[in-house]
This record gives structure tokens, C-alpha cells and sequence, in this order.
């Protein structure tokens, strides 16, 4: 029986509206074979509905899918493995963050979610 976990999800807490940020997540297999990891996205804490916006999965062709999603631009040229880019984040890239693995054979799964804010920066002096 292997035990797979998430070591680390790096999801930044905040990203100032426009930036291209990336998300990261770090996990251990055992010595079991990753079948896919997926990244999920919610609006809103009370959403019952996640919704996936890119799959990897190293032994399935096409090993990289996109799924379209508003206010999600990934950039799959730079996206795979546990490393998912995003471009010009705006109002509707706030949300919730899920990275999911699946393992081989087993298709035990283990996941990790952290809330990500947009935020506008103001011309104010006022430091937070």
C-alpha cells in the first residue's frame, strides 16, 4: 500500500489584478505511479460545484488539457506536472484552488484547496 500525499500547495493568497501568476503543487507518490493531476477552481467557499480547468495526465494522449473557464487564462505551453500558469488575473480568478492526484492502478486520490484574492491596487498611500 503506498501513500500518496501533498507535500505543498503554493497558491498565492493575493495577486494584484492583471498579474500572471503560477500555481504549484509539490507531492509524493510513495512509490506509486501518478495517473493525473488536475487543478479545480470555486467562485465561492458555499459552491458545491468545482470546476476543472487543466488535467495532466503523463500517460494519456494528450497528456495537457485546458479547459476553458472565465477569468482562468492557463498557459499550457508553460503548464505540467504540478505547475499551472495564469495569466492576467482579473476579478473572476478570485476564488478557491484545488489540486488533485490520482495514482495508478489504485486510483487513490488526495487532494489540497487554498482561497486566492484579487485584488485592485489603489493609488492610495495607505498600506495595508
Amino acid at each position: 500500500c503506498s501513500s500518496v500525499r501533498v507535500v505543498s500547495l503554493n497558491v498565492p493568497s493575493r495577486v494584484r489584478k492583471g498579474s500572471d501568476l503560477e500555481l504549484s503543487c509539490l507531492f509524493d507518490l510513495g512509490n506509486a505511479t501518478l495517473y493525473s493531476l488536475k487543478w479545480f477552481y470555486r467562485a465561492h467557499e458555499w459552491d458545491r460545484d468545482e470546476q476543472e480547468f487543466f488535467r495532466y495526465t503523463p500517460r494519456l494522449k494528450p497528456y495537457k488539457q485546458v479547459f476553458p473557464l472565465e477569468g482562468i487564462q492557463v498557459d499550457p505551453t508553460r503548464s505540467g506536472g504540478g505547475t499551472v500558469y495564469i495569466r492576467e488575473a482579473n476579478g473572476k480568478t478570485t476564488g478557491k484552488y484545488k489540486c488533485e492526484i490520482s495514482i495508478e492502478g489504485t486510483f487513490q486520490t488526495v487532494a489540497a484547496e487554498k482561497l486566492m484574492t484579487v485584488f485592485t491596487p489603489s493609488n492610495d498611500v495607505i498600506s495595508q
